[in-house]
């Protein structure tokens, strides 16, 4: 007798168990032990059943990647809102400190979400930067994580405690300095010690802050 069709809420339970258990492997045993057959395991089924949920691995481990950038996007609508009553350099500072805290304490999760995947690396060199009127298709997380920091960029803009520049490219330069400077600091043999770490990241945070708010670098670019 065949088996009763799940019903849609089934299988978001599902779908939501196997991204939990995938999680946990992850932030436990790295990606090195993020394969089909141990999150199978952990969920309690056969691994060919996580094909019924999720297209194939690369499926699934881009919605791993987009639960996490889901769960920024409820902490960066907070910010916002707080940003508006005139606290965006506040926020800005809070968003930087919490990049490099992750970066610190889930560094295998951090290294994971920001692995570059094959897909992306065949995409034109000049994709179209902001969603035309109307599109409504999902954006990719890093592209994501840009429109959110030019948005906390225009409202400084917009306050008068962000130099005036280009929110897009100056929310490019700041994730690429959080992002590209610990990503260094992970590689072996560059900063072991605990200290160092807490230096570099308050390095980090300091000179995002001061690329955004210098008057004078904007005005010798220009």
């Amino acid at each position: 007798m065949p088996r009763p069709k799940r019903t849609e809420e089934e299988i978001e339970v599902m779908r939501e168990r196997i991204l939990e258990a995938a999680d946990g492997i992850l932030r436990k045993e790295g990606p090195d032990g993020l394969s089909i057959r141990a999150i199978a395991e952990r969920v309690g089924v056969s691994h060919m059943a996580l094909y019924t949920y999720f297209e194939d691995r690369d499926a699934l481990f881009t919605a791993l990647i987009n639960r996490q950038h889901q769960r920024r996007q409820k902490s960066h609508n907070a910010r916002m809102a707080r940003a508006a009553e005139g606290q965006a350099l506040a926020v800005m500072r809070e968003v930087l400190q919490s990049r490099v805290a992750f970066a610190r304490d889930h560094p295998d999760m951090f290294r994971f979400i920001w692995h570059m995947p094959e897909h992306a690396r065949r995409m034109p060199p000049h994709p179209r930067p902001h969603p035309a009127p109307g599109d409504c298709r999902p954006r990719m997380g890093i592209h994501r994580e840009i429109d959110n920091l030019s948005e906390l960029i225009q409202v400084g803009i917009d306050q008068g405690v962000f130099a005036p520049r280009d929110p897009n490219l100056a929310a490019i330069a700041l994730l690429g300095l959080v992002n590209g400077t610990m990503i260094l600091a992970q590689f072996p043999g560059i900063l072991e010690d605990a200290g160092r770490i807490a230096d570099l990241e308050q390095e980090v945070v300091a000179a995002g802050l001061n690329y955004l708010t210098n008057q004078e670098e904007v005005d010798e670019i220009s």
